[in-house]
């Protein structure tokens, strides 16, 4: 599905909606102004759109099984939702066992949806900056990268994460033709 903020149907497409405001967040943080670098001061303002930053990627996951729980008429209610609910429903009612595989694999430990999850929970009691710092430092000594300020690889972490978001989310989408019709 389109992530256009234009689109009439952005709103009423909660999966792409959140993917969408996760994406607004981290232009947010490549916008703060130019004086203030990530890492050299702990500022609210990008603890705040971070916070939000994840908290919308961990949200469109969880409206995708929403999504998936409407379009299957599987009956769960919204507030019992969650993976393992789904993939059960999927498991006794429908062929597509395969369905959440991706997101199975994304969750897994150590895997970066796995570190997403973990960051927000520890955000509940310590700053997230610092934890992604460490994560986007780990990550860039596994990788080949030009970017080596703090900023720099912080910034290509969450575009990372977000590229991510947005794939996982489509490629779970696109397997069956009722998880992409308009509502």
């Amino acid at each position: 599905m389109e992530n256009d903020g234009n689109s009439p149907y952005i709103v009423s497409d909660r999966v792409s909606f959140k993917i969408y405001c996760a994406q607004r967040h981290l232009d947010n943080i490549k916008s703060i102004e130019s004086s203030y670098r990530i890492g050299s001061e702990m500022t609210a303002e990008i603890e705040a759109e971070l916070d939000c930053l994840f908290c919308q990627i961990t949200s469109a996951i969880d409206a995708l099984l929403v999504l998936i729980n409407d379009r299957f008429g599987f009956g769960i209610p919204v507030e019992q939702v969650n993976i393992d609910r789904v993939q059960s429903e999927l498991n006794s009612k429908t062929k597509k066992f395969d369905l959440l595989v991706e997101l199975h694999a994304a969750r897994e430990y150590g895997s970066w949806l796995w570190h997403v999850i973990n960051m927000q929970n520890q955000a509940l009691r310590l700053p997230l900056m610092p934890q992604i710092e460490a994560l986007s430092l780990e990550v860039k000594s596994s990788q080949s990268d030009s970017s080596n300020s703090k900023y720099e690889r912080t910034v290509t972490y969450l575009e990372t994460v977000v590229d991510r978001a947005k794939s996982l989310v489509w490629e779970i989408r696109k397997k069956d033709r009722l998880l992409l019709q308009r509502a």
